[in-house]
């Protein structure tokens, strides 16, 4: 069975990673899943639009992504979110006035809550900051990436 190209399969290794039972996953399946990446930190090359993502529950176990993967993900950001050590992202937004700042950490609460995954929010006249990262696993996951990218994607919508 080629394990590729079985969709079925590909989520069965997943839920099964997910669920910690891979030792009822074939091992070439394993052996794939690990090529591809940790868990759900799955590979940026093979990841569709992070905007069209959603969030998903991260253990406590799953590593943090390495720095390539940080660097392939952050392509996928505007280029003004910074990665800094390695650990979390950070971006400053700027606006005409408080009410239009407050208003966009308004939208940034509402997605945080829809996506299970609540950045850290500094709010000052004109200015907010963003910064993310996964505190479960003291570093940066994919779901930082889809997070950040969502935010951005807040101030083209109405």
């Amino acid at each position: 069975m080629e394990v590729e190209n079985n969709l079925i399969v590909w989520e069965f290794v997943i839920i099964a990673k997910l669920d910690n039972i891979a030792e009822k996953v074939p091992p070439e399946a394993v052996n794939l899943i690990e090529k591809r990446g940790n868990d759900m930190n799955e590979n940026p090359k093979t990841t569709q639009s992070l905007t069209s993502c959603q969030c998903t529950p991260c253990k406590i176990d799953v590593p943090p992504l390495q720095p390539q993967q940080i660097e392939e993900l952050q392509k996928m950001l505007t280029e003004d979110w910074k990665v800094i050590d390695n650990h979390h992202l950070e971006k400053d937004y700027t606006f005409k006035n408080f009410k239009q700042a407050l208003d966009f950490v308004n939208k940034v609460g509402d997605l945080a809550e829809s996506q299970g995954h609540h950045p850290d929010i500094f709010l000052s006249w004109g200015k907010v900051k963003l910064t993310i990262w996964t505190h479960k696993i003291k570093g940066l996951h994919r779901n930082d990436f889809i997070l950040a990218a969502k935010a951005d994607q807040l101030l083209t919508t109405p």
